[in-house]
């Protein structure tokens, strides 16, 4: 049964396996980058601070080039798109390389941290070409439950490649600083091979799109918006926090190893894979109130509770749980801005400036609280971010929830009114 879903979805002439392919290994390159990059930059000399900036270069970097994108991206071919990109990543990978092996060597001109925090800054630029144009390849033409499916796909294909790399990493990275980022440079060229071999397709068929907006809770539809695009931003600030703070957490506070901290970032890479392949194979949460708040509250909890933990089993069930909450709100956020969206590339381009402004302002910030306050800091600045926009998105729904009772409550007094004599007789008068 599942093998004749995917051959339905690969068989659809539009380029769903190698797009998936892509996606999956550029996934898991940027997940071991992320597991290895925090002990890269240590071995090179760097600082909590350092490590919170160099994230921060590329989750700056990469929302400004995706904002600039956005209004130009559907204008060319996709294909053209993410191979100029994943060539691009591949080159950033090597320079990466080449400033470990200089510093090996003793032979690197310039402050290798240095040199690393801006070639991390390039990768975020030159990732601006590769997802907006390959999510808005993928979802081109599809509305609906269609959309749900392949969004869910999708992001299962990338979550999966996400799971697949980070404790190898870890071990990797636990005895050669060179080794991981070989390994990346190997999964970019597969996926950039992948996408060679998708049919070319034009602009004008990223424009042909039927619109056809999910028919139930319109009039709730503009509020989900704005509430995800806030849940978006501050759960990635907290994932800002986790994927650039907690390997000092784990290596200095917990004297953990570094394959404990792949092993934990696997779990939770497990959990969020799980996380996206539920939400999209079901519709009932689409513009639900109450679940999309909970999964927030859930978040909350946790980054409360993380520096309480002091074993690997219960630090790595909170992180499991920061996982589901930030996979359920990426997953709404992606279906509630791309559903009736005419150029999709440029949806996916702000769905990945939001989350990335997020995601660099949690890295940049949670390292200056870890270096001026202490490492736990950046776990309660968490705390209190995802407070401020659970408060924003509660004022907003009940904001349009007694808007919705006001033109309800009129439309009712209108119809009673129209259905007495005294209603009958003043349309006979006007008549």
């Amino acid at each position: 049964m599942f093998s004749k879903k995917l051959k339905s979805l690969f068989a659809d002439g539009k380029n769903t396996l190698p797009i998936c392919i892509a996606g999956f290994m550029h996934s898991g390159s940027i997940a071991a980058y992320f597991v290895a990059i925090p002990f890269i930059l240590k071995r090179l000399g760097g600082s909590d601070t350092d490590l919170g900036v160099s994230l921060g270069f590329y989750f700056t970097a990469y929302p400004i080039c995706c904002l600039l994108a956005s209004k130009f991206l559907d204008r060319f071919n996709p294909k053209h798109s993410v191979q100029l990109g994943a060539f691009a990543i591949i080159c950033s990978f090597a320079a990466l390389a080449a400033i470990i092996i200089l510093d090996q060597k003793q032979l690197c001109p310039i402050n290798p941290v240095t040199l690393t925090i801006f070639i991390s800054g390039f990768i975020g630029i030159t990732t601006s070409m590769f997802w907006p144009p390959l999510m808005g390849w993928l979802t081109a033409g599809s509305e609906g439950r269609q959309l749900n499916r392949k969004l869910g796909l999708f992001s299962t294909t990338v979550a999966l490649g996400g799971t697949m790399t980070p404790f190898f990493a870890g071990l990797l990275v636990e005895n050669s600083s060179l080794a991981p980022v070989i390994a990346m440079i190997a999964l970019t060229s597969i996926a950039l091979i992948a996408i060679s071999y998708a049919k070319k397709t034009g602009p004008n068929t990223i424009h042909s799109i039927d619109i056809n907006q999910d028919t139930d809770c319109q009039k709730n539809v503009p509020a989900f918006i704005i509430m995800a695009r806030i849940a978006l931003f501050t759960s990635f600030m907290c994932m800002g926090v986790i994927r650039s703070q907690l390997a000092y957490w784990f290596k200095f506070e917990l004297l953990f190893s570094e394959s404990d901290f792949g092993l934990t970032i696997l779990a939770m890479s497990a959990a969020m894979l799980i996380t996206l392949n539920f939400a999209g194979r079901t519709h009932l949460w689409h513009y639900k109130f109450l679940p999309f708040i909970s999964i927030q509250v859930l978040l909350l909890i946790c980054m409360f509770f993380i520096t309480a933990a002091n074993s690997l089993l219960i630090i790595t069930c909170i992180v499991m749980l920061i996982g589901i909450g930030r996979s359920f709100i990426y997953a709404s956020h992606l279906y509630y801005g791309a559903s009736g969206a005419k150029k999709r590339s440029g949806a996916m381009a702000i769905h990945e400036t939001i989350l990335s402004m997020g995601f660099a302002s949690g890295s940049i910030l949670g390292g200056l609280l870890s270096d001026n306050i202490g490492r736990s800091s950046p776990y309660y600045f968490g705390f209190a971010i995802v407070t401020a926009g659970l408060l924003a998105q509660v004022i907003i729904w009940a904001s349009v929830t007694r808007k919705t009772a006001k033109v309800t409550d009129r439309s009712e007094t209108a119809e009673s009114w129209e259905g007495t004599s005294e209603g009958h007789g003043r349309r006979y008068d006007r008549a």
